[in-house]
């Protein structure tokens, strides 16, 4: 539960009471909230680097469910679960932003903006871009229509992104409420109950990971760790508002086919008013065919490991590879049964060391 912008970890507990109980005592859930070094960092440097020390001194004094861990925040929070949830998307089970606004500082629609403050706040703080990245993390938005300081503008513009990619999400929209008002009154029962008991997704056969390699600070040990079955990712760009991407799907593990329903209703009198909501599910009717085969499509990365095991090809003795990038890249393909054979797609065949591992270069390949 991360806290807003002039407020301290102690918002919750202090202003809303109601919330704590219903996200925490109800749910019988741990609940942190970080001071992120101050009241007002975004969750940028110091302030992640809070966020990740405390997460870590509670899993050292309490035994947690990794499978079940839910980011949410309101305001400034609910930007850092926008900033962290979609950073790492592999830890979350799920993620709830309340009145969260999608970029750091103001955004009216696109690039009608004004960032909070100079630096990586503003050439780095958009999460937009980062949407994609939410594939397999249900999203819960919240937002006061009359909000004052969040452009609701931009809360649309933010949930248009998970709408036209087919994610799953339930957004509430309350016409009558703004933003220091809604806080106040500590009625968030609705969107808390679709909180669930939902555990994180392991094995994802499809990845789409994109980052702001500006924002990897080494001397504070933060910075994109990967997702899922990638890992070590480096860009070949690190300046300012420069973003690196991969698209990446193993045919080996399971991938669901799935339809998308959208369905919007009115909730009168709602909680703490009438809202808007809308829910955007998937319906599983089965899975894809498998097969030993992997893709792999890089915008600006220079070098990747891909977790072979963990991408269900430990056994294989043959993978047909499409590889396709931007630049100059190197693949690292690990956990791959030794002298497995790697055959690339415009390219010759590539056969794994005794060790399991295999090397692929865009050298090989003419790059797009």
């Amino acid at each position: 539960m991360l806290h807003s912008l002039s407020v301290m970890h102690n918002q919750y507990g202090s202003l809303d009471p109601n919330q704590v109980r219903q996200t925490c005592e109800d749910r019988q859930s741990i609940c942190a909230t970080t001071l992120g070094r101050g009241p007002d960092m975004w969750y940028f440097d110091e302030a992640e680097t809070d966020f990740w020390e405390v997460w870590n001194r509670l899993a050292s004094a309490y035994t947690l469910d990794p499978e079940r861990t839910v980011i949410s925040g309101y305001s400034m929070g609910g930007y850092g679960a926008y900033k962290l949830g979609l950073a790492h998307p592999d830890l979350f089970a799920k993620a709830l932003s309340i009145a969260g606004p999608p970029t750091c500082g103001v955004r009216v629609r696109g690039d009608v903006r004004s960032g909070s403050s100079p630096g990586r706040c503003t050439d780095d703080g958009d999460t937009l871009p980062l949407v994609g990245n939410a594939r397999h993390v249900p999203w819960l938005i919240d937002s006061g229509m009359a909000d004052e300081l969040v452009p609701f503008t931009s809360v649309l513009e933010q949930v248009e992104g998970f709408d036209s990619r087919g994610y799953r999400y339930h957004a509430e929209y309350y016409p009558a409420e703004g933003h220091l008002p809604y806080a106040a009154k500590d009625a968030f029962e609705p969107v808390t109950r679709q909180l669930g008991r939902t555990t994180r997704e392991r094995t994802a056969a499809r990845i789409d990971y994109s980052w702001y390699p500006g924002l990897t600070r080494p001397e504070l040990g933060i910075g994109t760790t990967g997702a899922y079955w990638l890992g070590d990712l480096k860009a070949r760009s690190s300046r300012p508002g420069a973003l690196a991407s991969v698209r990446a799907h193993s045919a080996a593990l399971d991938d669901p086919v799935v339809t998308v329903s959208k369905a919007q209703r009115a909730d009168a009198p709602g909680d703490p008013s009438p809202a808007v909501v809308t829910d955007q599910t998937w319906q599983r009717s089965g899975l894809a065919p498998r097969s030993d085969a992997l893709m792999l499509d890089l915008t600006g990365v220079s070098y990747l490991v891909v977790d072979g095991d963990r991408a269900g090809l430990a056994q294989a003795r043959s993978v047909a590879v499409a590889l396709t990038s931007d630049g100059a890249s190197t693949v690292r393909v690990t956990g791959l049964r030794p002298g497995a054979v790697l055959t690339v797609q415009g390219s010759g065949p590539v056969r794994a060391g005794a060790d399991g591992t295999a090397t692929l270069t865009t050298r090989m390949l003419t790059t797009r």
